[in-house]
């Protein structure tokens, strides 16, 4: 169907503004067809129009054949003419045809072009075209449904067919609708629809009795969504269903169904929510959405299941390859309880210093007992911390009696327990009383080392010190490489991407005691690049770099002496502005002394107590004690640790650590 209004223009006779009635009654009388004439005026363009009723009706009145035949056409003419470019489309012809004074009588659009007239558009044949061209439109979709109605005949039949049912055809369908119905009342699916007023539609399915507990017809769907989501929640979803309505495009209405929110929790139910924008019912111009609604309740409860017997399972093979670390870690923290209520006593320190110390210690023991796969402990210390992080916020009255007693109260062994109950029930109930498979004394093997340097040669001494010392001391290498594998879970649990750990240098060998505290520390470290500083891989690629992200540990020995290793990964860095406005928030710094700190000066701030850049926490970070406990142990073993990072390429933290011999 074509736009323009050109196989709709007609032409009719034309009289000039000056011109008498006369002549008008004489072109009506002799063409009894001519439903109007169109008076122009010296530019020969429309000034007025004439309708053949409407002058009948002026001239039949009391002297109107006086006062009308014998006067110039101004005085008979309707001046309010409707007037459309040549160019003008249907639509714009419609919107006039719908919009004419009903009472005016007349029924022609007048045409011009560039000014000039160029016929007219009778609005009767104009509504009787498009009303022919909307019955074809009308049969082409009755012919489509019937097509449809067809399709889904033989589709029927086919099932018949299938389950071979005997019974009449109206009988059967009668019998699959009832199905139908009853299969969508009990599929643990509720479906409901509304328009624009966000009113819900009185056709909904059984099941929406179910999630909501009551009848939902004729109530406001933000209304029964307000109690099971928060505030925040509710204004988005409540801004995108605004936008979505008047929203024309596909590609637009997808991104604002994007927006709304895929699952909720409906009375304790898990609940995911699918959405479809259909057509309105009653008007095609208008539409709905309908939502489906799924209970997953049951299928959260098996994932959480399934997801607590893998983390059991890398449990139980980290007790049995890190047996070591496992009974050690396990009597430093039942250890460390015991002792550190008593330790208060005795302790100058000032309690925001002291509850900060506490609170980096639990932080730790959190990431030991991570790399373990205690989850249930993991729960357990998290929890913790949230009672320190309160304490921290009203520090001013946290006394050292209430200190005391919070730490009096904590039960490692009660803490430890559920996790150390999943490795007996599968290891035995004496797994955690075994003892290695053999003890060699420290001081046996330093006297052993004395021995060789007594008797043998320096270049013998070469050869065989170093595998003497491996008895006591530790590759470097090695104490790193334990987090990889916790890394590479933790990379998965954030749906990212990382590249096994790369570490560079020379074998360095170590007492482990010594370096115990610190190497643990470097969970925090590890933590955070993987959490803050690596990309999703959707933004790797829109940035140019490999999916998966970079973590490297670079050691060197300088002169014998001192231990320095590079961490460094390959993420968007560490964002300059988030630190200058967290630290203003966090009363570090006035906002005009920050604006005047060095690069180096601003990223010192992320090595102090309780700084994050996060605004939240979660089990794995935001604490803000992470990089400040690091910092702890390097300045306890007389090292030094700095920062450097580089937008969008990445962040480098460098560490030089005395080499201790014990």
């Amino acid at each position: 169907m074509q736009d323009n209004m050109e196989s709709l223009i007609q032409e009719v006779p034309t009289c000039h503004l000056n011109e008498h009635g006369n002549k008008v009654f004489r072109l009506f009388e002799k063409e009894k067809d001519l439903e109007g004439i169109v008076v122009l005026n010296e530019e020969a363009a429309a000034a007025g129009l004439i309708m053949r009723t409407n002058f009948y009706q002026k001239i039949g009145k009391q002297f109107g054949r006086e006062i009308y035949l014998n006067r110039p056409l101004e005085l008979v003419m309707n001046k309010n003419i409707l007037m459309a470019d040549k160019e003008a489309g249907l639509a714009e012809i419609g919107i006039l045809a719908m919009n004419r004074d009903q009472e005016s009588r007349y029924d022609f659009i007048l045409v011009s072009d560039k000014g000039r007239y160029a016929g007219v558009v009778s609005i009767s044949l104009f509504l009787t075209e498009l009303s022919r061209r909307r019955e074809i439109e009308r049969e082409r979709e009755i012919y489509l449904l019937k097509e449809q109605q067809e399709i889904l005949k033989k589709a029927n039949e086919a099932e018949i067919k299938h389950r071979k049912i005997m019974e009449e055809k109206n009988g059967e369908l009668k019998e699959k609708n009832n199905s139908i119905k009853n299969l969508l009342d009990n599929a643990g699916q509720g479906f409901l629809s509304f328009d624009s007023s966000l009113v819900v539609y009185n056709e909904y399915s059984k099941e929406c009795l179910k999630f909501f507990g009551c009848d939902i017809g004729g109530k406001n769907f933000l209304d029964l969504i307000r109690a099971h989501i928060s505030s925040e929640l509710l204004e988005t979803i409540s801004l995108v269903l605004q936008k979505l309505f008047p929203a024309k495009s596909p590609l637009e209405q997808k991104v604002y169904l994007s927006l709304l929110p895929e699952e909720i929790i409906i009375n304790s139910r898990n609940t995911t929510i699918e959405y479809k924008v259909i057509p309105h019912h009653c008007d095609q111009t208008m539409k709905k959405v309908m939502l489906i609604l799924t209970d997953i309740t049951e299928k959260k409860e098996l994932e959480i299941l399934m997801e607590e017997e893998k983390n059991n399972l890398k449990m139980i093979l980290k007790a049995v390859s890190a047996y070591s670390d496992l009974s050690s870690g396990i009597e430093a923290f039942t250890h460390y309880t015991s002792l550190k209520a008593r330790e208060i006593h005795n302790n100058t320190q000032k309690t925001d210093e002291l509850l900060s110390e506490i609170f980096r210690d639990i932080h730790t023991f959190k990431g030991d007992f991570g790399q373990l796969y205690f989850a249930h402990t993991v729960k357990q210390l998290h929890e913790l911390e949230e009672r320190i992080s309160a304490m921290a916020d009203r520090i001013e009255e946290i006394s050292d009696k209430e200190l005391l007693d919070f730490l009096s109260g904590v039960d490692a062994l009660s803490i430890l327990e559920k996790d150390m109950q999943a490795v007996r029930d599968k290891l035995g109930p004496d797994f955690f009383d075994k003892s290695e498979t053999f003890v060699i004394s420290r001081e046996s093997i330093f006297e052993l080392e004395t021995k060789v340097q007594e008797l043998f040669m320096p270049r013998e001494q070469e050869e065989l010190l170093p595998l003497i010392r491996k008895l006591r001391y530790t590759n470097f290498k090695e104490m790193l490489r334990q987090y990889d594998p916790y890394l590479q879970n933790l990379a998965s649990r954030l749906e990212k991407n990382l590249e096994p750990m790369h570490i560079t240098g020379p074998d360095i060998y170590v007492d482990k005691s010594t370096y115990q505290q610190f190497i643990k520390s470097l969970v925090h470290v590890f933590r955070n690049i993987v959490d803050h500083g690596l990309e999703q891989s959707d933004e790797r690629l829109e940035a140019g770099k490999p999916v998966d992200g970079k973590l490297e540990c670079c050691l060197e020995l300088i002169d014998d002496k001192k231990i320095s290793l590079v961490i460094s990964d390959d993420g968007h860095g560490i964002d300059l502005d988030i630190i200058r406005k967290k630290a203003v928030e966090r009363n570090i710094y006035s906002a005009k002394k920050v604006k005047n700190l060095t690069e180096k000066q601003l990223l010192e701030i992320v090595f102090l107590d309780r700084f994050s850049t996060k605004d939240s926490v979660s089990l794995v970070s935001g604490r803000g004690v992470g990089l400040a406990a690091v910092k702890s142990e390097v300045v306890k073993l007389g090292g030094e640790i700095s920062v450097k990072t580089a937008p969008g390429k990445g962040t480098e933290i460098d560490i030089l650590l005395p080499l201790l011999e014990v």
